[in-house]
C-alpha cells in the first residue's frame, strides 16, 4: 500500500499542478498574454503526448517477461526510439510554426525544446515501476510536476513577462531534470550485453500504437474545443481554458475504480463469465453514482464563485461555459475503456476516442461559429453525449447487452431526480445575495447539509427494506 500511496500522490501532483498554473497564470498576465500561452499549452500537451507513440507503456507490460539482459537490451532501444521520435516531434513543431504562425517562432521552438527533452524522460517512472521503486516513482512524477510549475511561474515574474519567456522557463525547468533522470537511468544507457531482446521494435509497436492513438485522440479531444474557441472567439481563449478544467477528483475517481477491477474482469470475460463481469461492472458503476452526481451537480451549483476563486475575475459567460463543462461529468461514473480493454478490444477503445474527437470537433465547431465560446462548450457537451451512447453500444457487445440493459439508467436517474430539485433551490435562493464570497459560503453549507441529509435518509430507507426483506424470509 505504501508503493501504491506514493504512485497515487505523484500523479496528484501533476494533475494539481496543471491547475496551479493555470491559477497563476490567469491571475498575474494580462488578457492578450494568457490567451497566447493557453493556446501554446495545449499544443504543448498534444505533442508530448503523440511524439512517444506510448513506447514508456511497453516498460511495464514487456520487460518482465524477459531476462535481465534481454530487458536491459529492450529498454535500451526503447530509450534511443524516444529520443528519436523527441527529435521529430520538435521538429514538426518547428515546421508547423514555419507554416502557420502559431505562436511566433521562438516560443514554438521552446515548446519544441520541452517536447524533445520529455519524450525519452517518459520512460523513467515506468523503468523505475518494473524495477519495484514505486516510491521513487512517486517522488519522480511529483517532483517533475513541481519543476514544471516553478519553471513557468518564474518565466512569468517579470515585469512584462510574455509567452516566450513563460515557455523558455519551462523549458529550462525540463533540461534541469536531466541529470536526474541520467543518473536513473544509467544502468540502461550503459548497458552493453549481446544477449538480444525476443520482442522486436515490430512487435512493440504493434503493442504500443493502438494505445497511443487512443491517447492522443483524448488528448486532441481535450484541446481541439479550445483550438476552435482560437478560432471563433480568440478573445476568450483564456477564460475559456479556465472555464473547461476537468476537475481533478471527477476523473480520479472513475479511473481508480476502473483500476480496481480491470484485473477481475479480464480474468471473468477470458474465461467467458460474461455474466459476472457484468455484475461487478455494473456494481461498480452503481457505486460511483452516488458519490459522482452529487459532486457533479454540487460543483455546477458553485461553478460561477469556483470560477471566480480560480481567475479572479467575474464573467457569466465563463461562468455559464463552466456549468456547462461540469454537467459532462454526469456521465463519468466509471472509465468505460477499461471493460473494452479487459476484453481486448483495443480497436474499439480507438473507435470510442475517434468518434469523441470527430464529434467534439465538428459540433464544437459548429457551435463556436454561432455563438463562440458557449456554443463550443454546448457543441462539446452534445458531442459527449452522443459519444457516451456509441461507448455504452462496444460495451453492450462485449457483455452481451443492449445499450438499455448495459447501463443502471435507473439508478442513475433517480440519483439526478433526487439531488437536482434541492440544488436547484439552493442556487435560486442564493442568487440574491450580492457579495460572491458571502454567497459561495452559503451555498456550501446549504449543499453539506443537502447531500448529508440525503443520505443519512437513503441509508435509513435501505435499512428498512433489508429489515422487511429479511423478516420476509423468516417467515
Amino acid at each position: 500500500m505504501s508503493r501504491v500511496r506514493a504512485l497515487a500522490i505523484g500523479q496528484t501532483l501533476v494533475k494539481v499542478c496543471y491547475i496551479a498554473i493555470a491559477f497563476v497564470l490567469v491571475r498575474s498576465l494580462t488578457s492578450g498574454v494568457w490567451n497566447e500561452v493557453a493556446l501554446g499549452l495545449s499544443v504543448y500537451m498534444v505533442a508530448t503526448v503523440a511524439a512517444t507513440l506510448s513506447l514508456e507503456q511497453s516498460i511495464v507490460y514487456q520487460v518482465p517477461q524477459q531476462t535481465r539482459n534481454a530487458a536491459l537490451g529492450f529498454a535500451r532501444r526503447t530509450l534511443g526510439t524516444l529520443v528519436g521520435l523527441g527529435v521529430v516531434g520538435a521538429f514538426v513543431l518547428c515546421l508547423i510554426e514555419w507554416r502557420f504562425a502559431i505562436l511566433g517562432f521562438p516560443t514554438m521552438l521552446a515548446v519544441a525544446l520541452t517536447v524533445l527533452v520529455d519524450a525519452p524522460l517518459t520512460m523513467v517512472s515506468p523503468w523505475l515501476i518494473v524495477n519495484q521503486r514505486e516510491n521513487t516513482a512517486g517522488w519522480w512524477m511529483g517532483s517533475s510536476a513541481v519543476l514544471m510549475f516553478c519553471g513557468v511561474v518564474c518565466g512569468s515574474l517579470p515585469s512584462g513577462a510574455t509567452a516566450r519567456t513563460i515557455f523558455i522557463g519551462m523549458a529550462i525547468a525540463a533540461l534541469v531534470r536531466l541529470p536526474v533522470a541520467l543518473r536513473l537511468l544509467w544502468p540502461v544507457i550503459v548497458h552493453s550485453s549481446p544477449e538480444r531482446t525476443s520482442i522486436s521494435l515490430r512487435l512493440q509497436l504493434g503493442f504500443c500504437v493502438p494505445l497511443a492513438l487512443a491517447l492522443t485522440g483524448g488528448v486532441l479531444t481535450r484541446a481541439i474545443d479550445k483550438w476552435m474557441v482560437a478560432v471563433f472567439d480568440p478573445m476568450s481563449l483564456g477564460s475559456y481554458v479556465i472555464a473547461a478544467q476537468e476537475i481533478p477528483l471527477l476523473s480520479v475517481l472513475p479511473f481508480a475504480g476502473a483500476t480496481a477491477i480491470a484485473a477481475s474482469l479480464s480474468k471473468k470475460l477470458a474465461l467467458g463469465r460474461v455474466e459476472d463481469a457484468f455484475d461487478e461492472w455494473s456494481h461498480q458503476v452503481i457505486t460511483m453514482i452516488d458519490v459522482v452526481v452529487p459532486i457533479t451537480l454540487a460543483l455546477t451549483v458553485i461553478g460561477p464563485e469556483l470560477l471566480r476563486v480560480m481567475s479572479g475575475r467575474s464573467s457569466a459567460t465563463a461562468a455559464l461555459a463552466f456549468q456547462l463543462f461540469t454537467l459532462i461529468g454526469l456521465h463519468r461514473v466509471t472509465e468505460y475503456g477499461a471493460v473494452l480493454r479487459a476484453a481486448g478490444r483495443s480497436s474499439d477503445v480507438i473507435k470510442a476516442s475517434l468518434v469523441l474527437l470527430v464529434l467534439n470537433g465538428a459540433m464544437a465547431g459548429v457551435g463556436g461559429a454561432i455563438a463562440g465560446m458557449v456554443g463550443v462548450t454546448i457543441g462539446s457537451l452534445c458531442a459527449f453525449v452522443v459519444a457516451w451512447f456509441f461507448a455504452l453500444h462496444l460495451l453492450g457487445r462485449v457483455l452481451s447487452k443492449s445499450v438499455r440493459e448495459v447501463f443502471p439508467w435507473l439508478v442513475w436517474a433517480r440519483a439526478i431526480a433526487t439531488y437536482s430539485p434541492p440544488m436547484i433551490a439552493i442556487y435560486a435562493i442564493t442568487s440574491s445575495i450580492g457579495d460572491w464570497t458571502t454567497r459561495l459560503g452559503v451555498k456550501s453549507l446549504l449543499l453539506v447539509v443537502v447531500v448529508v441529509g440525503l443520505r443519512i435518509i437513503d441509508r435509513g430507507r435501505d435499512g428498512s427494506t433489508r429489515k422487511a426483506m429479511e423478516g420476509t424470509n423468516r417467515e
